[in-house]
């Protein structure tokens, strides 16, 4: 009964203390008046900063559709503007790609379909990642290890993909994932590209391949997507080979045509290390594959 009794008492006392509490601030407050002018304030000046946030979202929009109907056109331009640019002038170029980095699947793949637009055909794509090197992937070939491995591996790849002998080493290489042949007729090879960039730099595997096909007398092309983590420029041209730095664009995808069709050497693109955005158009009939 006596914790009852103290328990009302401290209920009662909480109760009127609260009752002081609140007259004490209801009496510093300003009048009602005052107190629904600045309510208003509030409201008018949150009104007109969302109709200028709406106004700004509009033309935003508006923006955006513009570019978006730009790009759709330049999309179109592109498509038509290609047969009139490469149409057939790398007829009866044979290419190999050599996946030798990490550039997407989707530009290896749109890559191939644009230069079989320009009459090339791709006979095959061989891929290399950093987890092989140059004397392991050559015991696993059954190769002989040492300096020479590379010579003597694209000597007999070049020979199998271009009908010349029984193909031996491709299936074992199909059999490892590293290398996915492509409907074309036969004929030996006339070019490599090498779609390169990020890596850790282990993956030189293809490298020392396109420096062999080079020194076979193959045209070889060093490239890379616009956007990497890691240039391999500096390594196209310490292998004195041509670089494109912007392969997955319409003007990188042009450049390699142009090149394979023998419109000479040199760096090409939009980085720091590009002397041009695009080779010198090769006169209709002269190109190395007419």
């Amino acid at each position: 009964m006596i914790i009852d009794l103290r328990y009302h008492v401290f209920s009662l006392a909480a109760v009127f203390l609260a009752l002081g509490l609140g007259i004490a601030i209801g009496s510093a407050l300003p009048g009602t008046d005052t107190l629904l002018r600045e309510q208003e304030k509030v409201i008018t000046r949150l009104e007109e900063e969302f109709a200028q946030l709406r106004s700004e979202r509009r033309a935003l929009e508006a923006m955006v559709a513009e570019k978006e109907e730009e790009l759709a056109v330049m999309h179109r331009f592109h498509r038509e503007i290609l047969p009139q640019l490469a149409g057939d002038l790398l007829g009866g170029c044979k290419v190999v790609f050599l996946k030798n980095g990490e550039t997407p699947d989707e530009v290896v793949e749109d890559l191939g379909n644009f230069l079989r637009e320009a009459g090339a055909a791709v006979t095959a794509t061989l891929a290399f990642d950093d987890r092989t090197g140059g004397g392991e992937l050559a015991a696993l070939l059954g190769l002989e290890p040492g300096p020479a491995w590379a010579g003597e591996f694209w000597a007999e790849l070049a020979a199998e993909l271009g009908g010349e002998k029984t193909p031996a080493l491709l299936p074992l290489m199909e059999e490892l994932a590293m290398v996915r042949r492509h409907l074309s007729p036969p004929g030996p090879v006339d070019a490599v590209v090498v779609l390169g960039g990020e890596g850790s730099g282990a993956g030189l595997v293809g490298l020392e391949l396109a420096a062999a096909a080079r020194a076979a007398g193959l045209t070889v092309v060093g490239t890379e997507p616009l956007t990497v983590g890691k240039s391999w420029v500096p390594r196209y041209k310490s292998l004195e080979l041509t670089s494109i730095d912007n392969i997955d664009t319409f003007p990188g995808r042009v450049a390699l045509v142009f090149t394979l069709a023998g419109a000479g050497e040199g760096h090409y693109g939009v980085k720091e290390t590009a002397a041009a955005l695009l080779p010198a158009l090769p006169g209709r009939g002269t190109g190395r594959h007419e």
